[in-house]
C-alpha cells in the first residue's frame, strides 16, 4: 500500500539536503571568502527552508480541511491543530536545546564568558515563546547576545508566527461571517 503521503516525505527529504549541504559548507568554510562564493553562487541551498515553509502550509490546509469535515468549529479545529503540533514538535525542540546547553557547558568550558547563561536563559525564553527569529535578528545585527547554538529554531518560530496569523484571519473572517449571516 503507498504512503499517501510519500509525496511529501520525498519533498521533506529534498528539503533536509538543501539544509544540511548549505549548513555543511557554512560549518567547514566558516566566515571566509570560499564560505561565502559557495553560499552564493554554487550551492545557494537556502531555499531547502522554503520548501518546508510550503510543506506546512499544505499540511495546515489539509488538517484544517479533514477537522472541519468532522463538523468542528474553527476554534475547535485551530486548538486541535496547535495541540497536536506542540505535543509532536516543542519536546524535541526542547530536548535538542537542553542537549546542546549540557553539551557545551559540559564539554567546551572555555567558551563559557560572563554572559553565557544569560544569553543561554533569553536564547530559551525566545524559543519557548517562538520568537528566535527576533532573537537571531538581534543578534546579527549587533542589538542581542549571539545566539550560536539556537539559531537553527528561527525557522520554527517564523512558522509558528504565521500559524499564529493564520488563526487571527480565520477568526475575524468567521466573525465578519457569522456578522453577516445575522439577520436584523
Amino acid at each position: 500500500m503507498k504512503n499517501k503521503y510519500s509525496e511529501i516525505q520525498v519533498l521533506r527529504a529534498i528539503a533536509i539536503i538543501y539544509v544540511l549541504i548549505e549548513h555543511g559548507v557554512r560549518l567547514i568554510f566558516k566566515d571566509s571568502v570560499t564560505q561565502q562564493y559557495l553560499t552564493t553562487h554554487v550551492f545557494a541551498l537556502w531555499g531547502g527552508v522554503d520548501i518546508f515553509f510550503a510543506i506546512a502550509g499544505y499540511l495546515l490546509y489539509r488538517s484544517v480541511i479533514s477537522l472541519k469535515k468532522k463538523g468542528l468549529t474553527m476554534t475547535e479545529v485551530l486548538v486541535i491543530f496547535w495541540i497536536k503540533r506542540a505535543w509532536r514538535l516543542w519536546p524535541v525542540a526542547w530536548g535538542v536545546a537542553l542537549f546542546s546547553f549540557v553539551s557545551v557547558t559540559l564539554l567546551c568550558p572555555k567558551y563559557i564568558d560572563p554572559d553565557y547563561f544569560l544569553a543561554i536563559f533569553s536564547n530559551w525564553i525566545s524559543i519557548v515563546l517562538n520568537i528566535q527569529n527576533l532573537m537571531v535578528y538581534q543578534s546579527h545585527t549587533g542589538m542581542g547576545f549571539h545566539n550560536y547554538y539556537y539559531e537553527l529554531y528561527w525557522s520554527l518560530s517564523l512558522e509558528e508566527q504565521l500559524y499564529l496569523i493564520f488563526a487571527i484571519v480565520v477568526s475575524c473572517l468567521n466573525l465578519r461571517q457569522e456578522l453577516l449571516s445575522v439577520e436584523y
